[in-house]
Order: C-alpha cells, then structure tokens, then sequence
C-alpha cells in the first residue's frame, strides 16, 4: 500500500468514526453432509466491528442482488467499512431489530470496503 493510499485508509476512518455504527458480523459455513453435498451451518459471530452506514441513494447506482436464499433484491444501504474487515457476502448482523444481509462487497477503491446490505423485513 502506498502512502497515498494510507492517507485515503485514514480518510475512510475519519468518516466512519463521524457517524460509527457497530455491529457483530455473524456468518454461516458449509458443512460437509458426508454424500457428497452440504448443509449450512448455524450462524456464529466471528468480529464487532465499527462501520458507518450510508443510504444507498447517496453511493450511486444500486443493481439487484441476490441474498443467501436466493431472493432477488435491492439493498437499501450501503456500508463502509476499512479495507482489512472480515467482511463477505452472505455475512449478517442484526441492527435496530432488523436483520442485515451483506449481498455484494466492492473492494475498489483499495482504503474502504463497501457493502451492499439487504435489510430483511
């Protein structure tokens, strides 16, 4: 990484830590069903880590994504993350008592990670 982009990661902390949200990143593996196909495991928590969360209107054009179930849907929001979270897609986290589904990550530019997150009903 190179000092610019250093500078950009602490210009993306800056941001998330003007309106931090934090949230407990829970995710499910597959699991071998000893047939030759697999189950999905229960869901554990594997990090709390600290994001901001934005309106999806204010990060540009949105496509439909496609949750775990296969559901086909438009995330309403968008959250920033630093670039070295544990975050993928699939991985939820319950906010506002509301389940949150992380449905498709950008990782460009390189300084942030953000995540497109489905907010189930």
């Amino acid at each position: 990484m190179s000092m610019l982009d250093s500078l950009h990661v602490e210009a993306t902390q800056m941001f998330i830590d003007q309106n931090p949200v934090t949230v407990t990143v829970m995710r499910s593996e597959r699991v071998s069903d000893g047939a030759g196909g697999y189950v999905q495991a229960p869901f554990k928590a594997i990090a709390t880590v600290k994001t901001r969360r934005v309106a999806r209107g204010f990060v540009g054009d949105v496509q439909a994504r496609t949750t775990t179930e296969g559901a086909i849907v438009i995330p309403g929001w968008t959250f920033v993350f630093l670039p070295d979270e544990p975050i993928q897609p699939g991985d939820q986290w319950t906010m506002n008592d509301h389940l949150h589904e992380v449905v498709f990550i950008s990782v460009s530019p390189p300084w942030r990670l953000n995540a497109e997150v489905y907010e189930h009903g």
